[in-house]
């Protein structure tokens, strides 16, 4: 790949090379086309793929801000061909993100028929949406929604990606619905015990786990019971499906169980597939990568990866961890990071680890002032953490770097969700 890096300005040499505009997009062509061969082979080799647009475009930004006839050429289209157009979605759905807000909508929406396409996809405009609000927040100018009404703690939240409902959970025994405004919309009650756990399905439904040992099913639109979910023998604290649409349960009876829960011909059903077995002491984390392996979290200081593909999840048998890993503190909270393929995991002394998929330890983040009560990945790759300092933090995946710090809760900061 051709190296562009020396016509770049840097803090020893603070005068741009003289490297004419039509010597950059000749240069910028050759390493566009091999982004573009290795995208197509990303599957072999994702993470390389990613690193290499992502390196085209921190090029092409700091470009735009040291040579205004680069910006103009590139940004407004006048050059002989529209080059960033050129590229695939895959491709330019990244590139696309290291532009400003106002240079994607006021200027490269106008380029092109497929400039305007791309900068109206739904992605584009969740990402930006989101980058947005972040900023707002990092700079005190947007401040948060305040949801009132549960009169006890609230332990668990969700949002459904089809309508944008949220969902919380509390102690006071009920789950509660709201409008993406802070409107209530429905009251939920059935639970005997304190609600801890939440997990939207695929088609909607809300899970809920609870104290008194059982997972019910409910309308996100009615705030109808519509099932309840028998079987463990101690508090239900972590709720999450798989990529294939099965339910899995953590409790604090030390197992993890999973649930056939689809719909039969509009009756609600569900059907227990397996229990693992292994841990000693409640499970508070699951993940899922996406080949087939669940990993889970325990007070008993370990971190377990299962294999649950279509194969496995027919054997006959108790099913047995592939790999564990003891850690020095109680883990709470994990995430699975797709494109990294690596594992992030929360534990009681503050530590977020990041893991290979065997397990094996990676680095570490800055550890935090109090415990680690949950994480989440947002869909522009920043890790959120929150603590028991009553924070939420926003960390960069790949160098743990601290990007945001949020306050405001007066207490712990026990669940998020992005």
């Amino acid at each position: 790949m051709v190296d562009l890096t020396t016509h770049v300005t840097s803090a020893a040499s603070p005068t741009p090379g003289p490297l004419s505009p039509h010597a950059m997009v000749a240069a910028l062509k050759t390493n566009l086309a091999a982004v573009e061969a290795e995208v197509v082979v990303a599957e072999a080799d994702h993470k390389r793929a990613v690193d290499e647009v992502a390196r085209l475009a921190l090029y092409h930004q700091r470009l735009c801000a040291q040579r205004d006839d680069y910006k103009v050429l590139i940004v407004k289209g006048q050059c002989h061909d529209d080059l960033f157009g050129m590229l695939p979605d895959e491709v330019l759905l990244i590139v696309i993100m290291f532009l400003s807000v106002q240079e994607v909508y006021n200027v490269a929406a106008f380029v092109s028929h497929r400039w305007h396409n791309v900068t109206n996809m739904q992605v584009v405009k969740r990402a930006f949406r989101s980058i947005i609000r972040w900023r707002q927040y990092a700079s005190g100018s947007l401040k948060p929604t305040v949801l009132v009404g549960h009169s006890d703690w609230v332990r668990a939240v969700a949002v459904s990606p089809i309508t944008e409902t949220i969902f919380t959970a509390s102690r006071d025994n009920s789950i509660r619905s709201w409008s993406g405004t802070g409107e209530h919309l429905q009251t939920m009650v059935g639970h005997e015990g304190a609600v801890v756990a939440l997990a939207v399905a695929p088609d909607g439904r809300i899970f809920s786990g609870s104290w008194d040992h059982t997972i019910r099913a409910w309308c996100p639109k009615t705030g109808e019971h519509l099932m309840t979910l028998r079987g463990h023998s101690g508090s239900v604290f972590r709720l999450q499906f798989s990529p294939r649409g099965t339910l899995f349960s953590g409790s604090e009876d030390s197992t993890i169980r999973a649930w056939s829960v689809d719909p039969d011909n509009g009756v609600h059903r569900h059907r227990l597939r397996r229990t693992y077995f292994g841990h000693t002491r409640m499970v508070r984390g699951l993940a899922f990568s996406n080949n087939g392996d669940m990993y889970s979290a325990s007070w008993d200081r370990t971190i377990r990866r299962w294999g649950v593909s279509p194969e496995e999840d027919q054997a006959e048998g108790i099913p047995e961890a592939v790999d564990t890993v003891v850690t020095s503190s109680p883990v709470v909270a994990l995430v699975f990071h797709v494109g990294r393929q690596e594992l992030f995991s929360g534990s009681v002394d503050g530590g977020i680890r990041v893991w290979s998929p065997a397990l094996e330890p990676l680095r570490i983040f800055d550890v935090l002032d109090g415990a680690v009560e949950t994480l989440a990945l947002s869909r522009d790759d920043v890790l959120f953490s929150s603590s028991g300092d009553g924070t939420i933090k926003g960390w960069s995946p790949a160098s743990g770097t601290l990007r945001f710090t949020f306050k405001g809760h007066g207490d712990s900061v026990v669940d998020l969700t992005i």
